[in-house]
C-alpha cells in the first residue's frame, strides 16, 4: 500500500474490492424478473374483477359450480345446435378478461421468457420465488379460468371466439410453465403455491379443458384443440413439481387428488399417452413407500378408479418399450412390499368391471396377479430372494382360490343334474333357446354354460317343431318326423355326456395363476410351520385337492366355428380348447401340496385324511399333457413321507395289493381292449361296468360333502 495515500482513499479501494467479490459469489437477487412478471399482471389484474382468491363472492369454488352449470357444452346437450351454427357475439362477463388477444400474446411472452430463465438456474427460483407474490399468482389464473368458462363450451366449434381461445390458452400455458418451474425442486416455493392454492383454479381449469377436448372430438377446431392439450399437459406437470419431494404438500394435496377431486380419473379417461404418463408419475411419486398415501391410493371416492386406470394401462402396454409400464410396475411392487394386496383385490371386486360380468375375477384381477406373480419370479431368479408377502395376504389369497374351486364343483354338480334330466325327459328340445342352439345356464346366472350339440330337428314350420314359449307342441303323424326328434334327443343327451363342463377364460387364467404364486411362495424353505398350518386350516389343501380331483373334466368355453354355426357337426374336441392348452394346473396344485407339506406332519396328516396321499401317487406315472407333473408327484410324496409313518404305512399297503387286481382280471371281470389310438385298456365287462356306475351314482354325495366343507370356511373375501 503506497503510504503517500490517505486512509479514505485506501477504505474505498477496500470497499470497491468488496463489492466486486460479492457480486462474484452472489448474483443478482433477481428482483428484475419479478417486477416483469408484475408489469405484465397489471393488465390482468385491473381490466378483470379486483376481488382476490380469499373474498367468499369470487372464490374458486364458489365460481366453478355455476359457471360450469351455465356454459359448457351448451352447443352440444341440444340435438337442435350443430356444427351448422353459427357463433354467438362474443360479450366478456364481468368475471373475465377483457385484453384483446394481441395483448394477451405479448403477456404469455413475456411470462415465458421469465419462467425459461429459470429452467436450470435453481438460485433464481428461490429469489424470485421469495419475492413474488403468490397471492397475484392465484388471483391471475382465477381471471383465466373465468375467461376459459365463458370463452369454451360455445359456439359452432365449441368455442366463442377461436383468435381469443387460442391466445387464452396460450397464455394459461405460460403461467403454467412458470410455476412449474418455480416449484421444481425448491420445497420454499412449493409451500407457498399450496398456501396460495393456485392449485385450485389450475385443477379446475384442467377439468374443463379434458371436458371440452373429450366433448368436442367429433367437430373440433384442431388448433385450438391441439393448444388446449398441451395445457392439460403444463397444468399436470406443474402440479407435480408443486408435490415432488415434499411430504407436507404431498400430504395436504393427495388426499384431495384421490378422496375430493376427480381430476387425475379424468385425465386418464382422456386417453392421451403422454397425459396418462404425468399422471402415472403423480401417482408413483405419491404413494413411494408411503403407506398413508398408499391406502388413500387404494380406499378413496376417485383412488380406486386409478387403480383401475392403472392396471388397464398395464395390459394395453406391457408390450412396448417405454417408461411407462415400469412406472406402473414400480407402483403395484410399492403396493405389494406395503401388503396392501387384499386391498387391490377387493378394489377390483367393486369397481374392476361391469357389474353384469359372467366370471368370479375381473380382468383387472389377472393383470395384478400377473404382475404379482413376475415380482415373485423376478426376485427369485434374479436376486435370489423371496418377496415377503405377509401372513395375512397369503391367508387372503386363500379365499380366491377356494371361491374358483367351489365355483367348478358347483358347475359339475349343475352338469350332472342336466345329464339327469335330459335322461329322464322324452324330449332334449325343451331346453333349446330361441336360436336352436340349446344353452343352459347356471342357476344363479354365473357360468359356466353347458353347450350342447343342438339336436337335428327339422325347421319349426316342420311338424316336429320343438315346444312354443307357452309349452303347446304340434303334433303331427308323421313317423319320419318322430324318428328325427328321437334322433336329435339322443344327439343332445350324448352331447351332455360326452362334453366336459367350461368356465369362464378369466377364472381359468386366475385359478392358474393363483396356484403358480402359491407354488412360488411355498417353496421357501423359511416358511414357518404355523404359517403351513394355518394355510392349510384356511382350506388350501382340501381345494387343491378337490382340484387335482376334477381338473380332468374342465376346459375353457371357446366360440362356435363360423363355419358351423349351430355347431350340428362339430368336433367336440373343437369347440373347446383341450386341457393340454390350458395352464397347468394339476400340476402347480400337486407342488402346492409337496410345498406345503414339507416339514409339517399337521399337514401330512391333512393331505391323508382328505385322500390326497393316495391322489399324488397315481400321478407318478408319465401324463403327455403334464410332462412335469411326474417330478412334482414324486417330490410331494417325498415330503408328505418324510418323518411321517402313517403315510409310509398307507403305501406300504397300497404295494400289497398290486395282486388284487391280478386275481380280478383272471377271474374275467375285466378285459384288455384297443383304444381309439390304438394303445391296449383295461375294462371292466359290460355288467361290471353298469354296476360300477350304479355304484359312483349312489356315492355322488361325496361331492356334495367336499363342496359342504368348503362353503363352512369363510368366503366374505371375493
Amino acid at each position: 500500500m503506497d503510504p503517500s495515500k490517505d486512509g479514505s482513499e485506501c477504505r474505498g479501494s477496500l470497499a470497491q474490492c468488496s463489492r466486486a467479490v460479492m457480486t462474484a459469489l452472489c448474483p443478482s437477487n433477481h428482483s428484475d424478473l419479478v417486477q416483469k412478471l408484475s408489469s405484465s399482471w397489471k393488465p390482468i389484474l385491473a381490466k378483470a374483477a379486483p376481488n382476490r382468491p380469499n373474498d367468499p363472492a369470487t372464490s374458486p369454488s364458489a365460481l366453478s359450480a355455476s359457471v360450469l352449470k351455465t356454459t359448457l357444452f351448451n352447443v352440444y346437450s341440444s340435438p337442435e345446435k350443430g356444427a351448422e351454427d353459427s357463433p354467438p357475439e362474443y360479450t366478456p362477463s364481468p368475471t373475465s378478461l377483457t385484453i384483446e388477444p394481441e395483448e394477451m400474446a405479448l403477456i404469455a411472452k413475456s411470462v415465458e421468457e421469465v419462467a425459461k430463465l429459470m429452467v436450470k438456474d435453481e438460485k433464481a427460483r428461490q429469489n424470485v420465488g421469495r419475492q413474488l407474490s403468490w397471492i397475484d399468482t392465484s388471483c391471475v389464473l382465477m381471471h383465466l379460468r373465468n375467461s376459459i368458462f365463458v370463452i369454451f363450451g360455445s359456439g359452432k366449434n365449441g368455442v366463442a371466439c377461436s383468435s381469443r381461445a387460442r391466445e387464452l390458452t396460450v397464455l394459461t400455458s405460460a403461467h403454467f410453465l412458470l410455476i412449474r418451474n418455480l416449484c421444481a425442486n425448491v420445497p420454499a416455493n412449493q409451500i407457498r403455491s399450496c398456501d396460495a392454492q393456485v392449485y385450485e383454479s389450475a385443477e379446475e381449469i384442467i377439468q374443463y379443458l379434458v371436458s371440452w377436448i373429450i366433448t368436442t372430438r367429433k367437430n373440433p377446431c384442431v388448433q385450438v384443440q391441439d393448444q388446449a392439450l398441451a395445457c392439460v399437459n403444463l397444468g399436470v406437470q406443474m402440479i407435480a413439481n408443486m408435490m415432488t419431494g415434499n411430504q407436507d404438500v404431498m400430504n395436504c394435496l393427495w388426499p384431495r387428488f384421490v378422496g375430493e377431486s376427480d381430476m387425475l380419473k379424468q385425465l386418464l379417461e382422456m386417453n392421451e399417452p403422454t397425459t396418462t404418463h404425468y399422471v402415472f408419475m403423480i401417482i408413483y411419486n405419491n404413494v413411494h413407500k408411503d403407506l398413508s398415501r398408499s391406502l388413500a391410493l387404494v380406499r378413496g371416492r376417485y383412488g380406486c378408479h386409478l387403480v383401475k386406470g392403472l392396471l388397464r394401462g398395464a395390459k394395453e402396454c406391457c408390450h412396448d418399450e417405454g417408461t411407462t409400464f415400469d412406472i406402473i410396475y414400480l407402483i403395484f411392487v410399492n403396493l405389494i412390499e406395503l401388503h396392501l394386496t387384499p386391498a387391490v383385490m377387493e378394489v377390483m371386486y367393486k369397481y374392476g368391471s361391469r357389474p353384469d360380468r359372467t366370471s368370479l375375477l375381473t380382468i383387472e384381477h389377472i393383470t395384478f396377479l400377473k404382475l404379482l406373480d413376475g415380482l415373485i419370479d423376478v426376485r427369485q431368479r434374479e436376486d435370489g430372494v423371496f418377496i415377503n408377502l405377509g401372513t395375512d395376504t397369503l391367508r387372503y389369497m386363500v379365499k380366491p382360490l377356494k371361491r374358483l374351486v367351489l365355483h367348478i364343483i358347483e358347475s359339475l354338480q349343475h352338469h350332472e343334474q342336466i345329464r339327469r334330466r335330459i335322461a329322464a325327459n322324452n324330449s332334449a328340445s325343451s331346453f333349446g333357446s330361441p336360436s336352436g342352439s340349446p344353452v343352459l345356464p347356471h342357476p344363479e346366472g354365473q357360468l359356466p354354460y353347458v353347450q350342447v350339440a343342438p339336436p337335428t330337428t327339422p325347421p319349426p314350420h316342420s311338424p316336429a317343431s320343438p315346444p312354443t314359449m307357452n309349452g303347446s307342441r304340434s303334433h303331427s303323424n308323421s313317423s319320419t318326423g318322430r324318428a328325427s326328434a328321437e334322433a336329435g334327443e339322443a344327439a343332445a343327451a350324448a352331447a351332455i355326456l360326452r362334453n366336459p363342463i367350461m368356465i369362464s377364460e378369466i377364472d381359468t387364467e386366475g385359478l392358474s395363476l393363483l396356484l403358480q404364486i402359491f407354488g412360488r411362495m411355498s417353496s421357501d424353505p423359511k416358511w414357518s410351520a404355523p404359517l403351513r398350518v394355518a394355510l392349510s386350516s384356511d382350506g388350501l389343501i382340501e381345494s387343491v385337492i378337490l382340484l387335482v380331483k376334477v381338473v380332468p373334466r374342465v376346459r375353457r368355453p371357446t366360440q362356435l366355428s363360423p363355419t358351423s354355426p349351430n355347431n350340428a357337426s362339430a368336433d367336440p374336441s373343437a369347440s373347446a380348447c383341450s386341457l393340454s392348452l390350458v395352464p397347468p394346473m394339476k400340476t402347480e396344485a400337486v407342488r402346492v401340496i409337496g410345498n406345503v407339506s414339507y416339514g409339517c406332519q399337521c399337514v401330512q396328516d391333512e393331505v391323508r385324511r382328505l385322500g390326497g396321499l393316495i391322489l399324488v401317487l397315481e400321478l407318478c406315472n408319465y401324463d403327455e399333457s403334464n410332462p412335469y407333473i411326474r417330478e412334482h408327484a414324486i417330490f410331494a410324496i417325498r415330503n408328505l413321507c418324510e418323518a411321517n409313518t402313517e403315510n409310509q404305512n398307507v403305501i406300504a399297503q397300497l404295494e400289497a395289493r398290486k395282486a388284487t387286481l391280478d386275481v380280478e382280471r383272471s377271474s374275467g371281470d375285466v378285459e384288455a381292449v384297443l383304444d381309439e389310438s390304438g394303445r391296449v385298456r383295461l375294462q371292466h365287462r359290460a355288467g361290471q361296468q353298469q354296476q360300477q356306475q350304479q355304484q359312483e351314482q349312489q356315492q355322488g354325495g361325496g361331492w356334495n360333502a367336499l363342496s359342504d366343507a368348503l362353503r363352512d370356511v369363510d368366503m366374505s373375501g371375493p
